[in-house]
């Protein structure tokens, strides 16, 4: 009987020592991938109908990411998400995608990268002036007011 304990416990103490073997090496390699950082330039004022370039610059751990599964430029006009324009980027070496886009109407246009790399997705985002932004901007407000009924506008007396 004590023969069958001490065997017992040493395949117990055996059993334990080469699980541990393993244990180290997995973590090491299911360890949380570096995040991808993505720097989005996109110049402050365009002209209607003038050509310009949105660059976004990927990087994981200091290091350019080349190699990038997806980058999608998003531009939509105002409030107007739903009626936006994907672009795909072309990589121009060192991390950098680019694309090249002219505006056709004034107005304020929001830019925004899908960047999807090493399984991981960023999404940086900016805005860009094009043209006379205040003369949109009016024709803007001058339609929501003519859309709305007119018990909208109705004079209250007051006392």
């Amino acid at each position: 009987m004590k023969k069958w304990i001490f065997s017992l416990g040493l395949l117990s103490v055996v059993l334990a020592g080469c699980g541990n073997d393993g244990g180290e090496d997995r973590a090491d390699n299911e360890a949380v991938p570096a995040i991808i950082e993505a720097s989005l330039e996109v110049p402050e004022n365009a002209e209607v109908g003038n050509e310009v370039s949105f660059t976004v610059t990927v990087m994981q751990a200091n290091e350019p990411v080349d190699d990038a599964d997806e980058v999608v430029f998003e531009i939509w006009k105002g409030e107007e998400r739903e009626q936006s324009e994907e672009l795909e980027a072309v990589s121009e070496g060192e991390g950098k995608y680019t694309v090249k886009k002219s505006f056709e109407e004034d107005g304020i246009y929001s830019v925004q990268s899908h960047v999807t790399a090493r399984d991981l997705h960023t999404m940086p985002k900016k805005t860009i002036m094009v043209g006379n932004t205040e003369a949109a901007d009016q024709g803007e407000q001058d339609e929501e007011e003519s859309s709305h009924d007119h018990e909208d506008h109705e004079d209250h007396e007051t006392e």
